[in-house]
């Protein structure tokens, strides 16, 4: 009806609002659990807008990247910040479950720390990286030789990168004529 009645008061009066509400569940498989209202839902799904997470629409993260480096650059008062490929790269293959609000502060926290004008990978931070160094780690097997080990330890961090040997290389801690080389002698590349 448009109207409203305080506590207590005798006299309605009028009122224009209008809710804007947002979540990540399922509300309608939530309705069926029974763990929201049927008649709530009804009344607040007016206008749907389904935004899906930023791992589904990776292509909008460079033109992210480069507004928060804009933004925050002016803000942070640094020097125009620009951002390398590995690093954008590495940015691009993380998972971001905290969204584009992760990624602004990813790109804020890596203004501060970083030491030069452009950012490399070894400024982004450990998260981002440390999913590939786990799958990495696993790759190793107690009673390997050194050369068995190193030899799955390239194996595992290529197939983590998907093919990547520049960011191998870099995981790796070796150039990567160094990687061709040990890929050479190993695969027979």
């Amino acid at each position: 009806n448009r109207e409203c009645e305080r506590v207590g008061g005798i006299k309605p009066f009028k009122v224009d609002v209008r809710f804007i509400a947002a979540t990540n569940q399922n509300l309608q498989k939530a309705i069926k659990e029974g763990k929201f209202r049927e008649d709530l839902f009804y009344r607040l799904n007016v206008v749907n807008i389904n935004l899906p997470p930023l791992r589904e629409h990776k292509d909008d993260i460079p033109i992210l990247v480069k507004h928060f480096l804009r933004k925050n650059s002016a803000a942070l008062k640094k020097p125009k910040i620009q951002i390398n490929d590995e690093a954008m790269q590495i940015i691009m293959e993380y998972n971001w479950p905290g969204n584009v609000r992760e990624l602004e502060n990813c790109i804020e926290r890596t203004i501060l720390l970083a030491d030069s004008d452009i950012i490399k990978p070894e400024h982004l931070p450990a998260e981002l990286i440390s999913p590939i160094i786990d799958g990495v780690y696993n790759a190793i097997k107690l009673g390997d030789s050194i050369k068995d080990m190193e030899k799955n330890l390239i194996l595992k961090t290529i197939e983590e990168v998907e093919g990547n040997r520049t960011q191998a290389s870099r995981i790796l801690g070796i150039s990567l004529r160094s990687l061709q080389y040990k890929l050479k002698e190993y695969m027979g590349e």
